[in-house]
């Protein structure tokens, strides 16, 4: 942990523009200052061992193993938040920090050109704005899609990303007003 570092797949290098990379790399970056590679080092050790304890129980510990596993993954997945808010703090562009989101949803390279920045956004705010029966069909998708993930769902994270950036917590920071750690 001593001297960290950032790996990016060629396939990302591939579908991100430059502008997009500034926000991938910013998100990166935000990992590493958050000190999530610690946590998410001691998870990837704990998680075999909670494992081996189950089978050594008869099954009494795999109630701890799943109870951790699912604390371990909401953790995850509010750490690519904080990390995505980082990439923004890169990138100092909702807009591209957003895009850069959106093209890592999967789809292939050469349907990109179609890939809407506009319906995406209107997706993600659909999403935040659901009612309470859709709510329900909201948690449908989380516990089929979202619970065993390490990463939230795409328009979940631009919702959060926006939300923050229009909480003005986004021009603070750019404007120095924030906690500076001491030396």
């Amino acid at each position: 942990m001593d001297r960290p570092y950032i790996t990016l797949r060629s396939s990302i290098i591939d579908t991100l523009n430059d502008q997009q990379l500034y926000h991938m790399i910013g998100h990166e970056l935000g990992h590493i200052k958050a000190g999530h590679i610690l946590y998410k080092s001691v998870a990837m050790v704990l998680m075999p061992l909670l494992e081996m304890l189950g089978r050594r129980t008869f099954g009494l510990g795999d109630v701890a193993q799943i109870a951790l596993a699912s604390a371990f993954f909401e953790w995850s997945r509010q750490a690519e938040i904080t990390a995505d808010r980082a990439g923004l703090l890169c990138s100092q562009d909702f807009s591209t920090s957003a895009s850069a989101n959106m093209m890592l949803t999967g789809g292939p390279n050469r349907l990109a050109h179609e890939a809407n920045e506009a319906q995406f956004l209107d997706q993600a705010r659909t999403y935040q704005d659901m009612n309470f029966m859709d709510s329900i069909g909201k948690m449908m998708v989380f516990l089929y899609y979202g619970m065993g993930s390490t990463h939230p769902m795409p328009v979940h994270r631009v919702q959060q990303l926006e939300q923050w950036y229009e909480s003005g917590a986004y021009g603070r920071i750019l404007s120095g007003n924030y906690v500076k750690e001491t030396a």
